[in-house]
């Protein structure tokens, strides 16, 4: 649990030092052709009750990455420039129904054909209601690109994958918070998933989940399994 102020103090800066090392590292290098030149670590969801001193859980959200800009100088920059701080009211709706639905089919979650949490992860979920939590947004890669990830070839997907190492920032966040994340949710069954399991395998992260991609698009497919009984993730959010 933190509050809001302290993190966005805290992310605010690692955002600085990991735009600082991700220039260095690319320094002399081609941007991936995919890239739009942007790049964005970290991105606290905001929304006007959370920007107080309550103290409330952490969650944090692992996907592929944060955005897609079709507009592009191909120069190094950081996406948000100076905050970290963004509205995201569909990623938290859509972080609210796959926390809802753990909550209704915890059986289902934690013994159903996929193991989708770990066995901690319903440590304070029965206070997550109407947004009662902190959402961090952080990816596999920081590139914002000129598509959305999937309209992106095999080999431009790599080349984002390859030039930066995701361990990097991603070890950087769980050091830097530490206990005070109450659940790790990896979003994105195709891309996400693999690579978010053995991570958090090898941090030993027990306080996790897996969902679909925290999005609009992510939030038809949670629908879709939830009324179609015949849909093999129905047990997990029917």
């Amino acid at each position: 649990m933190d509050t809001f102020k302290q993190l966005e103090s805290k992310l605010t800066v690692f955002e600085k030092e990991q735009f600082k090392n991700l220039q260095k590292q690319l320094a002399g290098k081609k941007l991936p052709a995919a890239a739009q030149g942007a790049v964005q670590f970290v991105v606290l969801v905001t929304d006007d009750h959370k920007e107080n001193n309550q103290l409330l859980p952490v969650v944090v959200a692992v996907g592929i990455n944060y955005y897609q800009c079709k507009k592009t100088d191909g120069i190094l920059k950081p996406w948000l420039q100076d905050t970290v701080a963004e509205k995201a009211p569909g990623m938290l709706r859509a972080t609210d129904c796959a926390i809802e639905s753990y909550r209704r089919n915890k059986t289902a979650w934690e013994n159903g054909i996929i193991q989708g949490v770990g066995p901690y992860a319903g440590q304070g979920t029965k206070d997550w209601m109407g947004g009662n939590y902190i959402l961090i947004a952080t990816n596999i890669s920081p590139f914002i690109t000129q598509k959305s990830w999937s309209k992106h070839n095999e080999t431009e997907q790599s080349e984002m994958i390859k030039i930066w190492d995701y361990r990097q920032h991603l070890n950087a966040l769980h050091q830097l918070l530490g206990n005070q994340v109450d659940l790790w949710v990896g979003h994105g069954k195709g891309y996400v998933w693999p690579i978010f399991q053995e991570w958090r395998e090898r941090c030993g992260i027990n306080n996790w989940m897996i969902t679909y991609n925290l999005s609009g698009l992510g939030m038809v497919g949670m629908q879709k399994a939830k009324i179609n009984c015949e849909n093999s993730y129905h047990p997990l959010y029917c």
